[in-house]
């Protein structure tokens, strides 16, 4: 049987931020991001997510955000203990999907996750796929 090729692929997650250097600064600090090049340098940061994904920040000229609890980027690691260890350190907040602090929630699926959230109220899911 042939396989089907999708028209559309996954291309980027924007975000509108309150503070571009700050949110700059968290997203690459903590997760290792490489700034990419982009058309509009003026207010916009693009980081470089691994294979064709990318991660747009957009200052917000009024300096406000737009966050919900249901929305959110995911990234996967190969070790979530490391990973909350770096949180800790950097004294960033995270708890489970219910907002349990310093609690792994594990899905049905054995994955193991938590969430964060950047410094504009955006919910970030992280998981361990390796389990």
């Amino acid at each position: 049987m042939k396989e089907e090729i999708s028209m559309f692929q996954f291309d980027h997650i924007a975000f509108y931020v309150s503070s571009l250097e700050k949110s700059a600064r968290f997203y690459q600090k903590l997760f290792d991001l490489k700034p990419i090049p982009n058309p509009f340098p003026q207010g916009k940061v693009w980081f470089e997510l691994g294979a064709n994904l990318q991660l747009h920040l957009i200052e917000n000229s009024k300096g406000i955000a737009f966050a919900s609890d249901r929305n959110h980027i995911s990234f996967s690691t190969i070790s979530l203990e490391d990973f909350t260890a770096r949180l800790d350190h950097a004294g960033v907040g995270w708890s489970d999907f219910n907002g349990n602090l310093r609690t792994i929630r594990v899905r049905p699926d054995g994955v193991q996750q938590i969430y964060l959230q950047d410094p504009d109220g955006y919910w970030i899911e992280v998981n361990d796929i390796s389990q």
